[in-house]
């Protein structure tokens, strides 16, 4: 069966670079830095990228678990694909989108934020949560 896989290490839109998840994926750090003496954020760029051989089908869904979950937020890479346009993002707490992922690379955004009140802490309360069908692609 082909997986839908999370990609780090600043993936190319449409590329196969960056650093693939290992399967079962149980976890991977995605670090953040945000100073937390203000009120700021902190992108990170990921991808999703199916298995070759395999494509999803229906809708895929990205979406944060976790005690601080609500300090997180997603943005669609495809509509932002640099840095800089990813800080006029429109960010939510979760993602649903229909269009079918390959073998290629589907940029998203993360973005981590601080209201500037608590302290400097490593919080590893939060999971992303990846859900997407994945079915044989035809070869494709």
């Amino acid at each position: 069966m082909g997986h839908l896989r999370l990609i780090t290490n600043n993936p190319t839109q449409g590329g196969k670079d960056g650093t693939v998840t290992p399967i079962p994926t149980t976890t991977i750090p995605i670090n953040a830095i945000v100073n937390t003496g203000t009120a700021n954020h902190s992108l990170v760029k990921v991808a999703l990228r199916c298995d070759d051989g395999y494509m999803t089908t229906g809708a895929w869904e990205v979406s944060f678990i976790g005690t601080t979950a609500h300090r997180w937020s997603v943005a669609d890479g495809a509509l932002y694909p640099t840095e800089e346009l990813a800080e006029t993002a429109t960010y939510a707490d979760s993602l649903t989108l229909s269009d079918v992922i390959r073998n290629t690379n589907r940029v998203l955004w993360l973005k981590a934020s601080t209201d500037g009140v608590e302290g400097n802490v490593v919080d590893t309360s939060v999971s992303l949560r990846i859900w997407g069908r994945t079915v044989p692609s035809g070869g494709a």
